[in-house]
């Protein structure tokens, strides 16, 4: 009787140390699955974004549009010169910095999303600018369309597979599109000229399906007022018809990527300055040395110019001094 029990004792001591063990070695497979997984997003999402930034890399080298194709759907973000993917509040979250020039909506959750390249030259060039539009982004474009040459201009070198839409400022009415908004992730609505409806009755037709921003632009003063979701109002101004797509493409988002734009043109600026100051110390015409000295003093203008008219103004400036000294066959500034 006795050696029954401690030999039922001795089963009992093996079943608990075998439930025990098991339980060890099914929590560490869990936790080994969830590293092994948790890894794979993290080797995914940098991946994916290691694609994106080589495919932006190889199509920037020319001007040109393209529908990129990701193989998949991706939470993309994009971020003042940051990719990333995933969410921040997410085990697969990541970010890599671009020296890319980006125009674009915050968030891309598309496998296709359009993709559209323009040099940015003030009066020499200083990048390439890059608008991402995926097809659930509306942009409504109502203008002057039947009274405007530069209007119909501006709108007709957007490409096609940009998915810009256009209506008549006379022949707007909030009502036509809602169907339209309720099917986007974001509605833009661009005025070029003054507004026919403001924020809060745009709001009221389109607020409820998605983000509504609001931008409204002037074109002869090289000027606009932009509208987010909240309603809050932002004055900008922006710096040749290329950063005017920027501001289009990004909409509340575009002062952050203007700022770096303007950053990079400031250093290209400084290397013309540089070359100016070289080629000065090699030239022996005094046509030519008075030429490149004006040239000189209007880039260390422009190098710190800060003002739209100063902008604007030394632009037209360098730009015929450079003409001036290809006519009279000296080194030009650029």
């Amino acid at each position: 009787m006795i050696k029954s029990k401690k030999g039922n004792t001795h089963l009992l001591f093996k079943w608990i140390f075998g439930v025990i063990a098991g339980a060890i070695i099914l929590a560490f497979f869990i936790k080994f699955s969830y590293v092994h997984l948790s890894g794979e997003s993290l080797i995914e999402g940098n991946r994916i974004l290691l694609t994106v930034d080589n495919k932006l890399d190889a199509f920037g080298v020319k001007e040109g549009t393209d529908v990129f194709d990701l193989k998949g759907e991706f939470n993309l973000g994009f971020d003042c010169g940051v990719l990333s993917s995933g969410t921040p509040e997410s085990n697969n979250f990541f970010e890599r910095k671009t020296d890319k020039i980006i125009f674009t909506q915050p968030k891309i959750n598309e496998r296709y999303f359009s993709v559209w390249t323009k040099k940015w030259e003030a009066p020499y060039g200083v990048s390439t600018f890059y608008y991402l539009k995926d097809k659930n982004s509306v942009i409504l474009f109502v203008g002057p369309s039947s009274s405007s040459e530069d209007f119909v201009n501006f709108v007709g070198r957007i490409p096609s597979n940009m998915g810009i839409q256009a209506v008549d400022t006379t022949q707007f009415n909030p009502g036509d599109f809602v169907s339209t908004a309720r099917q986007s992730s974001k509605f833009t609505v661009v005025y070029f000229g003054n507004p026919t409806y403001d924020w809060s009755t745009l709001k009221s037709q389109y607020g409820n399906f998605g983000d509504l921003e609001v931008v409204v632009v002037n074109l002869n003063e090289h000027i606009a007022e932009v509208y987010d979701t909240y309603g809050n109002k932002e004055d900008v101004f922006y710096f040749g018809d290329e950063m005017l797509y920027g501001l289009i493409f990004s909409g509340s988002k575009f002062s952050c990527t203007k700022e770096i734009a303007m950053n990079r043109f400031n250093l290209l600026t400084r290397i013309h300055l540089e070359k100016v100051g070289r080629i000065m110390s090699k030239e022996n015409r005094p046509v030519c040395v008075d030429l490149l000295n004006e040239a000189r003093k209007m880039l260390e203008n422009y190098q710190f110019a800060l003002t739209k008219t100063e902008l604007y103004d030394l632009l037209e400036k360098v730009g015929r001094q450079n003409l001036q000294l290809e006519r009279e066959d000296c080194p030009t500034v650029y």
